[in-house]
């Protein structure tokens, strides 16, 4: 299963890689930020609706180890996409030289 996971890790990396914008919900100011810049086009505000805290539930922790274990591949990906989106983002300033809305 682990090669599997390798192999869709890395189909799933290069297509995050060649994409123009990656954008993380949990930074969603900075993310419109930097979808303005790659567009071309003047930052919108996002309004903040059905925003609240998630508060799990004191569950099984056999339950909590298996959904652990399903949701590794996920956990890869997205901190792939996390880094992406930082590394971009701290680009923004070479960005700045060519696009007007950086």
């Amino acid at each position: 299963m682990r090669v599997r996971s390798d192999s869709v890790f890395h189909e799933a990396a290069v297509k995050l890689n060649k994409m123009d914008f990656v954008g993380i919900t949990e930074e969603m100011d900075a993310s419109v930020k930097l979808l303005s810049c790659v567009l071309g086009v003047p930052p919108v505000t996002v309004p903040k609706k059905n925003v609240g805290s998630y508060q799990p539930g004191t569950e099984d922790p056999a339950v909590l180890k298996q959904i652990d274990t399903l949701l590794e591949l996920d956990r890869r990906v997205y901190s792939f996409g996390l880094g992406l989106f930082h590394t971009r983002q701290k680009a923004v300033h070479f960005m700045r030289q060519h696009y007007r809305y950086c």
